[in-house]
């Protein structure tokens, strides 16, 4: 993992310890690294920060499907993609 980055996040969260995008930012990072425990620590931080963060949720739901977790990704498609919902259906497609 590109420890800069990480070091970069790690200090912007020590400022802005509230800041959702940064945690989302951050997972992102671990999950791109496959580092699951840590992305999910981070995603759900950024979730507990702001529970509207979409990307957030996505995170999430990423990180489920990599460590196989059915019923939490059925959790998330359920909630997150029924008809009503703010953004398209196309944004989080992939999962």
């Amino acid at each position: 993992m590109p420890a800069l980055a990480q070091h970069a996040f790690i200090k912007s969260l020590g400022a802005q310890s509230n800041n959702p995008e940064a945690w989302v930012s951050l997972g992102a990072l671990y999950l791109s690294h496959d580092q699951m425990e840590l992305a999910n620590r981070a995603f759900s931080q950024a979730q507990s920060l702001d529970p509207g963060k979409a990307r957030a949720w996505v995170g999430q739901a990423l990180v489920a499907e990599r460590m196989g977790s059915a019923e939490a990704l059925d959790l998330f498609r359920r909630e997150w993609l029924s008809p009503g919902q703010p953004w398209p259906r196309s944004v989080v497609a992939h999962i």
